[in-house]
């Protein structure tokens, strides 16, 4: 009886200290980037894609109901059809577009509108460079008939264009064909135990969330270090094919009568998980300045976001690591970016 009472109070006592360091790192059971989501087998959060490397999973769900929609796009399902009078707004990029930004920026502008009907899609999706939101804009995104494209992304074409010895227009070093490794899902129980025990869970992210890696199933590792990195981004050619590639998504979307926003990029280099920030930061400056330059040369909207003087009013954490926003970080980005809309009259 002594055994099982000392086993009980070991076990509350797990649970307990468990609680308390998901409180204090909620990072240890966020969401995974990757793998088997929502305690759910064969919960996939991606899928394979034959042009794009990979998309949203249509078919991931919770609880038993689906939470992304049959376009492979975050949210739920819309027509393809815009209703009578919407104003319809698709939020490009990749995992930092892909987080929760654009349902939030639809409810701050249908606040701002109520007489419209807003809507934003959510067409962000980690990993993706230049290169797939071009393609995906082609073959998905100009199909829903957006208004205004929100144009948010950079981080990710630093990787082609710094870290491999050569860099092809087509970021070939950098994605590859969808590997995936054979993995051993966790029995169905475990799962239920997930749910409700925050010590299960912290195991459960840290092993299995996260598994299949979508970074081992779709990109080729990096060759160069920070030091040869650094080298290319300083060289005049750098950036000429994300450069290339926004031109061509903002002629695009001129074609198809949308309007595009596009916004400069912003860079956390205290939390850039390499040794040094250099290469992150110069490439990064050199790409929001081709963003400028885009711009003016195609007479599209530019909300200079990274030199926005209300950056250093901030005086709470902006990000979680060098560049996806915390949940008050993503407040003030829509703030900001929903302001700059209404400011230029952007929805008539």
């Amino acid at each position: 009886m002594f055994g099982l009472a000392a086993g009980l109070i070991f076990c509350a006592l797990v649970e307990l200290l468990s609680f308390a360091a998901v409180k204090i790192y909620p990072s240890l059971v966020m969401t995974g980037f990757s793998g088997l989501e929502r305690f759910e087998p064969g919960n996939m959060y991606f899928k394979p894609h034959h042009y794009y490397g990979l998309e949203i999973n249509p078919e991931q769900k919770l609880n038993g109901v689906r939470v992304n929609n049959s376009y492979g796009l975050r949210g739920g399902e819309f027509p393809q059809e815009k209703e009578k009078g919407e104003f319809r707004i698709a939020c490009l990029g990749g995992s930092t577009t892909q987080d929760d930004y654009p349902f939030m920026l639809e409810k701050a502008l249908q606040q701002m509108y109520p007489a419209r009907k807003i809507r934003v899609i959510n067409g962000g999706v980690g990993t993706y460079t230049s290169a797939e939101t071009l393609i995906a804009y082609l073959f998905k995104i100009s199909y829903l008939h957006p208004d205004l494209i929100v144009d948010y992304e950079g981080v990710n074409d630093i990787f082609p264009q710094a870290y491999y010895k050569q860099c092809h227009p087509d970021y070939r070093e950098y994605r590859r064909i969808w590997q995936a490794k054979n993995f051993k899902e966790p029995p169905a129980w475990f799962y239920r135990l997930a749910r409700g025990s925050y010590f299960i869970n912290i195991i459960y992210s840290s092993k299995y969330r996260r598994v299949p890696n979508v970074w081992e199933y779709s990109l080729n590792n990096v060759e160069l270090t920070d030091a040869r990195a650094l080298d290319n981004v300083n060289k005049p050619e750098y950036g000429i094919y994300f450069r290339n590639n926004i031109r061509r998504l903002v002629s695009l979307a001129k074609e198809d009568k949308s309007k595009v926003l596009l916004v400069t990029f912003i860079l956390n280099s205290s939390r850039v998980p390499k040794k040094t920030p250099e290469p992150w930061s110069a490439a990064t400056r050199k790409q929001n300045e081709m963003l400028r330059k885009i711009a003016g040369e195609q007479g599209e909207y530019l909300f200079d976001m990274a030199n926005s003087p209300e950056i250093s009013k901030v005086d709470f954490p902006m990000f979680w690591d060098a560049c996806h926003f915390t949940p008050k970080g993503n407040d003030w980005r829509v703030s900001q970016i929903a302001g700059y809309i209404k400011k230029n009259k952007i929805i008539e």
